[in-house]
């Protein structure tokens, strides 16, 4: 699997998403506890904005005056999601040390991360706002197996130090990759 290319299609995906969001469901639940449609926006924004930013190519700004409209956010996330595109598709990215609130990480594993957000919270996204909620079995294997070897209790709800991430959800072994990965993740695959 080349991650740059898997990041740059689920960037698409998700531009497509966040472009037929309506307004109405702004408002809406999503997989991901305590976060309304345009909270997970927000979210997704801010990580494309951060990986920018920790490579060197921070995202230009884009003049929201605090709208949280459906227009606005899809704006904020084209400029967010393309800059860091381009930052991990810079000569010698994937080779640097990235400075991330985790730590320093090599820039290889900074695009991992970034397209395990990327791919989970379209999946988020999609089901939040009643979209194609499909993650291909060829990436969500290899991203189920790097989370799963990166997220430890500590990183787990309630009680982990740094917890970022939900407990992983039952399902069964023999789902597809996707559903595996978004349960470890925390969420349930039947959440519509």
């Amino acid at each position: 699997m080349d991650a740059l290319v898997e990041y740059g299609d689920a960037i698409r995906r998700n531009m497509d998403r966040v472009q037929a969001v309506r307004a109405d469901q702004l408002a809406g639940p999503t997989p991901c506890r305590d976060w309304d449609v345009t909270a997970l926006l927000t979210h997704l924004i801010g990580g494309h904005e951060m990986f920018a930013a920790a490579l060197g190519q921070p995202a230009p700004p884009v003049d929201a005056a605090d709208d949280p409209s459906v227009t606005v956010l899809a704006t904020r996330y084209r400029t967010a999601a393309a800059a860091s595109l381009d930052a991990f598709a810079a000569p010698g990215a994937l080779q640097r040390v990235v400075g991330l609130p985790i730590g320093e990480v090599p820039g290889e594993v900074a695009l991992g991360m970034a397209l395990t957000d990327a791919v989970v919270h379209g999946w988020d996204l999609a089901v939040a706002t009643g979209q194609d909620a499909t993650i291909d079995d060829r990436v969500a294997g290899p991203l189920l197996a790097g989370a799963q070897a990166a997220i430890t209790d500590d990183l787990r709800q309630p009680a982990g130090a740094r917890a970022v991430f939900a407990q992983p959800v039952p399902v069964d072994p023999d789902s597809p990759a996707g559903e595996r990965l978004v349960a470890f993740l925390g969420r349930s695959p039947q959440f519509r």
